[in-house]
């Protein structure tokens, strides 16, 4: 499927985005207002409802303190979050069934 690896991408971002706000102890209301967007944006952001604009993305950098490579580099946490996205996949197809 030629949708998958922009998922995963997706998925990836928004884990990172959720791990450097929380790294830099923030809430997202807190990240919000120090970003300058709603804190709706910032939720969006972390659950892959939403991409970033790269502006975005660079003041989210710059508040909590990650270089821009952290959001898109490739590293062994990468795998452990590969298969924690591949739980959660599993988990929520499990879930549409039931719910339909």
């Amino acid at each position: 499927m030629s949708h998958e690896p922009q998922l995963l991408d997706l998925i990836l971002l928004s884990a990172r985005i959720r791990n450097a706000r929380k790294d830099a102890n923030l809430s997202q209301i807190e990240l919000a207002n120090l970003v300058g967007i709603s804190d709706k944006a910032i939720s969006s952001y972390e659950v892959s409802r939403a991409t970033p604009p790269l502006d975005v993305l660079k003041k989210i950098a710059a508040v909590t303190g990650k270089q821009m490579s952290f959001f898109f580099d490739q590293d062994a946490d990468s795998v452990v979050l590969l298969e924690k996205v591949d739980k959660m996949i599993l988990e929520l197809q499990d879930i549409k069934k039931i719910f339909g």
